[in-house]
């Protein structure tokens, strides 16, 4: 369930892109009718305390929706809108859309970096080798560095875990999350040199982790480059790392501390104009977890001149260390306007700050 922030940023874009200031004040009829029957009193409730409680920041997001009612013909005069960013969307859908405006998508981010939320089998096996993704895989820790995994669950199972299995596999195929508990329990009561030494288990498996991921996407990408799927390859790193799309759709709210919105192109115009002319995984062996860099090069078919967009991905557990298979999190390490295509592709800048 999305947090009341979330829903918050959402429907102050919205609120701005109705013109509607007064969003504090609205009866539920009126509330029906701008968000077409989207938008319960009881969220409405939810958002007016929220607004309330960050009224800065949602006042922000409001403007930069007012700003695309002003700017982006398509929004000059509509009347309502529908707030989708509730639904269930299908896991075939590439971007999560949050309002529907005029036949037009509607993403909102708020200050984060996260362009992908994969497994880490997505990430390094199936993306670059054009594969369908699969919905539940092998645990990256376990397959890719088992040694140092096994080292790791070992230091922990020796200092009050005797009761577990001490084979680290046979632990992730029968404890369940209850029994997880007892490792966090654990750790929490490590020493100050026992963390120490934990610490340098846990980035030893990290960094190989870290150089296994980069190979494998690396080989994979240089063998599909050969075959007769290399344009669909393309087209599905492009989908992932740039959050493209089938259709155009809007994406904006605020992007390092500025207010931005920008028109992401759809697939097949950023084709026609565009080309990833090289993709480089590498393993960043100076950080304190297992992370990956991607240099992305694309390159405009017209001028031939390249660019390059960075990434990186961070390989981890999202609720603590050996609470679940880990993850794999993809961050842009840029700007979203200081992508030279999303301006010579469109034309413009919707909203500036």
């Amino acid at each position: 369930m999305p947090s009341a922030k979330t829903e918050c940023t959402e429907l102050s874009v919205g609120f701005g892109i109705l013109g509607n200031e007064n969003v504090l004040e609205i009866n539920q009829r009126e509330i029906d009718a701008l968000f077409e029957g989207t938008l319960s009193i009881g969220k409405y409730n939810r958002f007016k305390k929220e607004f309330s409680r960050q009224k800065d920041l949602c006042m922000q997001l409001f403007y930069v929706g007012f700003g695309l009612r002003a700017t982006h013909l398509p929004f000059k005069n509509v009347t309502s809108l529908k707030w989708v960013g509730p639904e269930q969307q299908s896991a075939m859908t590439a971007v999560a859309k949050d309002l529907l405006v005029a036949n037009t998508a509607v993403s909102v981010k708020e200050n984060s970096d996260v362009v992908l939320n994969s497994s880490p089998y997505n990430l390094f096996q199936t993306i670059p080798c054009g594969q369908v993704k699969a919905q539940c895989s092998e645990n990256w820790f376990l397959e890719k560095a088992p040694d140092e995994y096994q080292d790791l669950y070992s230091f922990v199972h020796e200092r009050g875990l005797k009761f577990f299995p001490e084979n680290v596999r046979e632990f992730e195929l029968s404890t369940n999350r209850t029994d997880r508990r007892s490792v966090k329990d654990v750790i929490s009561r490590f020493t100050d040199d026992e963390n120490l030494l934990f610490k340098q288990l846990y980035l030893r498996m990290c960094h190989k982790v870290a150089r296994s991921s980069a190979e494998i996407f690396n080989n994979n990408y240089s063998t599909s480059m050969q075959g007769p799927l290399r344009n669909a390859i393309i087209e599905q790193i492009t989908r992932s790392f740039f959050r493209m799309d089938s259709i155009d759709y809007i994406l904006g709210g605020i992007d390092r501390n500025n207010v931005f919105a920008v028109i992401i192109p759809e697939m097949t115009r950023w084709k026609q104009e565009w080309t990833i002319s090289e993709i480089i995984a590498e393993p960043e062996l100076d950080k304190n977890q297992s992370r990956v860099h991607f240099s992305i090069i694309y390159k405009n078919r017209k001028s031939k001149k390249a660019y390059t967009a960075s990434f990186h991905a961070q390989i981890r557990w999202s609720h603590g260390k050996f609470q679940s298979n880990p993850e794999a999190k993809l961050y842009k390490n840029f700007a979203w306007e200081e992508l030279i295509f999303l301006n010579q592709s469109m034309g413009m800048n919707l909203y500036g700050g």
